[in-house]
């Protein structure tokens, strides 16, 4: 049986929104390959909010860091991974448990039609695999970086290193640079 545990990089994400205000992050990204298997721990090491980091109130900012580390584990039908048979997050229930351990500590201070249904809607999202794995594929989460991975003739050179590119969707422009660490 062979591990490969080679493989770290760092991905360094930068966020434009519509008024030009920029958010960048840094996460450590292990690639671990057991046989048909592919694990990534994505590890948030920093997210910075700009200068309009007072403008953005602290229960949203608690909320980025809910999901500070994923672990999505791939299993594949080939020793090739080219064909997916099954997906997961690993830490799912440790996710569960920090968002009610949030939740409860939002829900004292913080009230509302809005409030309640943004809940629902984490609870809703907390309480579905497959829509956390939507959430996780997502280009704003690590929708970026997987394609990247899984396309690497078009986004890797020799060195493992990913020239800076970007992405529009959604009125966002996503800035992307990786790295093998």
């Amino acid at each position: 049986m062979y591990i490969n545990t080679s493989n770290i990089y760092l991905f360094n994400t930068f966020f434009l929104d519509k008024k030009g205000k920029k958010y960048t992050r840094w996460i450590k990204v292990r690639k671990f390959a057991l046989s048909q298997k592919v694990t990534y721990q994505f590890l948030l090491l920093t997210l910075d909010f700009g200068e309009e980091q007072e403008d953005i109130p602290y229960w949203q900012k608690l909320m980025c860091y809910l999901f500070d580390e994923i672990i999505l584990e791939i299993t594949y039908s080939d020793t090739a991974y080219s064909q997916v048979k099954t997906q997961r997050i690993r830490n799912h229930d440790t996710l569960k448990k920090a968002w009610d351990r949030l939740r409860t500590s939002l829900s004292v201070d913080h009230k509302g039609i809005v409030m309640w249904n943004y809940f629902q809607q984490m609870d809703q999202l907390m309480g579905n695999h497959d829509l956390l794995l939507d959430f996780v594929y997502r280009t704003s989460v690590y929708g970026v970086f997987l394609g990247a991975t899984e396309n690497k003739d078009s986004f890797f050179g020799e060195d493992g290193s990913l020239e800076e590119t970007s992405l529009e969707e959604e009125g966002l422009k996503y800035e992307v640079l990786i790295k093998k660490a």
